[in-house]
């Protein structure tokens, strides 16, 4: 059985100025794209931040798709993706998806909300529109694609947020549940916001095997 995964966690330095802790290690990326995707398959990050999944799907022979809003992580993304790689500007709950190719493997971390919604970037719509978001994003996946989120539990001095129920309960109410994989830190290095691992959950498309 492989459904946990041991990883160092801490993160590589990158060549960006802004803040960069808002990222998945690379190692972690590597083995998720590995195994949910084949040589050649257009790999999907809604989310793209600074591409640490699209970086992965890079170095493994996959053709990237990055869908990324702020300008600074835009021009980011431009100065290290190249074609056949593709950097898209907008936000995934409105950015025109009609020119995708059929995506084999959605490989992304949702933006984390805080433990209170009501003060929230996002608002207090945060689930209703990662339902929205995900709905869209997966009529993009071949009938055989894969869709795998990488979330974690939230812990703050503010309270917490069990966001991998949360997602699982979500997404598992849009796409048929196929896997899931507990990744563990071996470093001191957080998982996500107050703890040290977080969850891979896997689902087919809508019609998919």
């Amino acid at each position: 059985m492989d459904d946990v995964w041991e990883v160092d966690g801490t993160l590589e330095p990158i060549d960006f100025a802004g803040y960069a802790g808002d990222r998945a290690p690379l190692e972690l990326a590597m083995r998720a794209v590995e195994r949910w995707s084949a040589p050649g398959d257009w790999v999907l990050d809604p989310f793209a931040g600074l591409g640490t999944f699209l970086a992965a799907a890079a170095r493994l022979d996959r053709r990237a798709i990055g869908i990324e809003p702020a300008p600074e992580r835009l021009d980011y993304l431009r100065s290290h993706f190249a074609p056949p790689h593709r950097i898209i500007a907008g936000k995934a709950q409105s950015v025109d998806l009609t020119g995708l190719p059929p995506i084999g493997l959605l490989l992304c971390s949702p933006p984390y909300p805080t433990v209170d919604l009501a003060d929230d970037p996002w608002g207090p719509g945060y689930f209703d529109d990662m339902a929205a978001i995900f709905a869209r994003l997966g009529r993009t996946l071949r009938p055989d694609g894969r869709i795998v989120v990488e979330v974690s539990n939230i812990r703050t001095e503010d309270g917490f947020r069990p966001l991998i129920a949360q997602f699982s309960t979500l997404l598992g109410a849009l796409f048929p549940p196929r896997d899931a994989v507990l990744r563990i830190n071996r470093s001191a290095w957080p998982a996500g916001p107050g703890t040290g691992w977080s969850s891979l959950l896997v689902f087919a498309p809508p019609t998919g095997r």
